[in-house]
């Protein structure tokens, strides 16, 4: 499966609508906690093979954030053809 650590708009939607099981890091780069967390969700995407992993940023991908109602981070959501 894949592992996507650039979530922007332009892939965001394509990315998570695909086959199988997708989890998604939402993140910020001011965010502390959220740098921190990194290096272990990205161990564990290596780990599973099963489901495709991503991280998508808030400077990079506001309108998915909006979208989804994302108001903090870090977060995490686990989704199945988008839904």
């Amino acid at each position: 499966m894949e592992k996507n650590y650039t979530l922007n708009d332009d892939v965001y939607d394509d990315f998570v609508a695909q086959k199988g099981t997708t989890v998604v890091m939402l993140s910020s780069k001011k965010c502390l906690p959220c740098q921190d967390m990194k290096p272990a969700f990205k161990k564990v995407a290596e780990k599973i093979n099963h489901m495709s992993f991503g991280i998508a940023e808030y400077d990079e991908a506001p309108k998915a954030f909006a979208n989804l109602d994302i108001y903090c981070v870090p977060g995490f959501m686990c989704m199945k053809m988008g839904l």
